[in-house]
């Protein structure tokens, strides 16, 4: 149902827009800035650079580095929603707009859970201020390109739908997390052990943990031996310290 348009905008809509607005265009800067500057073309500046290059010539994120699909390195399947603005505007910029809009998005949920919790609207923006300036945060705009920053505004999502015990909208925007890569599914995981904690109903404990369990053991053991193509898989290298 439509929105009445004669009733005025609730009272946080213009604030909350105009901090996450000023925060995305003053870090899509700096990360520009820093591409700019240092980034040339190399590490994965240039790995996703060129899965959308060929993306945009028939090979869906292909990638030349590793000779398959990216979804044969990870489960990540959020990169679709890239794909229009890359399609409208390529290069390495867009993707870096992508990455810095996305991770402001993530000031709603968090505006919204603070909100809920000091009930009221002025600490609630300096809260979620307070997040989205947290260094481990503010680092995801310029150490280059990578998937978990797509991830962040649906698991924020989940994680206030599940504090407003809404079941429906809570499964929704963790299963979209999950889609994100392959380790996400663990977190969701937890949320089920949460609720236990809570003393909530088995469908909060049972359904977040199976939907979690199952869809890491499709994404690791199914899926990304299928893009695999028997390839070594390039992950595993990170690891290759501990033997």
């Amino acid at each position: 149902m439509c929105r009445d348009m004669s009733k005025p905008l609730p009272s946080y809509v213009k604030p909350l827009g105009l901090l996450i607005g000023v925060y995305v265009l003053l870090f899509f800067a700096l990360a520009y800035r820093k591409y700019e500057v240092f980034g040339a073309d190399s590490g994965d500046y240039a790995f996703f650079d060129n899965m959308f290059w060929w993306t945009m010539r028939g090979r869906p994120f292909f990638c030349s580095e590793i000779g398959v699909t990216n979804f044969g390195m990870h489960a990540a399947y959020l990169w679709p929603l890239v794909v229009p603005a890359y399609w409208l505007v390529p290069g390495v910029p867009t993707l870096l707009f992508v990455q810095s809009l996305l991770l402001g998005a993530a000031g709603i949920p968090i505006y919204l859970i603070a909100r809920d919790v000091v009930q009221e609207h002025g600490l609630s923006l300096i809260l979620t201020a307070a997040f989205l300036l947290l260094p481990p945060f503010v680092s995801q705009h310029v150490n280059q390109i990578e998937e978990p920053p797509l991830i962040a505004v649906f698991i924020l999502f989940a994680f206030y739908f599940h504090a407003r015990q809404r079941f429906g909208l809570f499964l929704l925007f963790a299963s979209i997390a999950c889609l994100g890569r392959e380790n996400v599914p663990l977190a969701v995981v937890m949320f089920g052990i949460y609720s236990l904690v809570l003393r909530r109903g088995v469908k909060w404990v049972v359904a977040p943990v199976v939907m979690g369990l199952t869809w890491f053991w499709l994404a690791t053991f199914v899926l990304i031996p299928y893009f695999r193509q028997s390839h070594p898989w390039h992950v595993m290298k990170m690891f290759s310290y501990l033997g």
